[in-house]
């Protein structure tokens, strides 16, 4: 499915659609070569992408800045505890997350995405830091989500 995705926007009738992408390895590489708008890696993903060991997440950040230097394709990666950064023609931006004992982080960058395209939506499709606080609601969302499951698991247990 991803493939004929990619192959379809790459026709001239689709230039000016503005696609996101969310997969990894060759279908990452793949999608990158079509110059979608943005990708959603988590720093695990971003890191084959580029075929690059980071040592830090903030070597892995300067790595997303050139990335988007080069090719002018924001990225948006989420790096677990670290949080999630933003980089796009306005800046890097950095969302902290909370540290939520026992939180599964399990759809956690889909959430992320989807928050982030809403709100870029909303935004008149500025890349820029008020579109960067949809980063927030990821860790929400799965705080919530989390808390429920715990909450649900203590009723069935008494």
């Amino acid at each position: 499915m991803y493939n004929f995705i990619i192959e379809s926007v790459k026709e001239k009738s689709f230039k000016n659609v503005k696609f996101f992408v969310d997969c990894d390895n060759l279908l990452l590489k793949k999608a990158v070569e079509a110059k979608p708008f943005l990708i959603k890696p988590n720093i695990h993903e971003f890191s084959r992408l580029v075929d690059k060991k980071f040592s830090t997440t903030e070597e892995a950040v300067k790595s997303c800045e050139l990335f988007f230097k080069d090719t002018g394709i924001n990225v948006l990666m989420s790096c677990g505890a670290d949080g999630a950064y933003l980089v796009s023609e306005h800046g890097t931006f950095k969302r902290e997350c909370e540290n939520i004992p026992g939180c599964m982080p399990n759809g956690a960058g889909d959430t992320m995405l989807g928050a982030f395209i809403s709100s870029y939506s909303e935004n008149v499709g500025r890349c820029d830091e008020k579109t960067a606080m949809s980063i927030s609601l990821e860790f929400s969302m799965n705080y919530v989500r989390d808390y429920l499951i715990r909450e649900k698991e203590k009723a069935n247990n008494r």
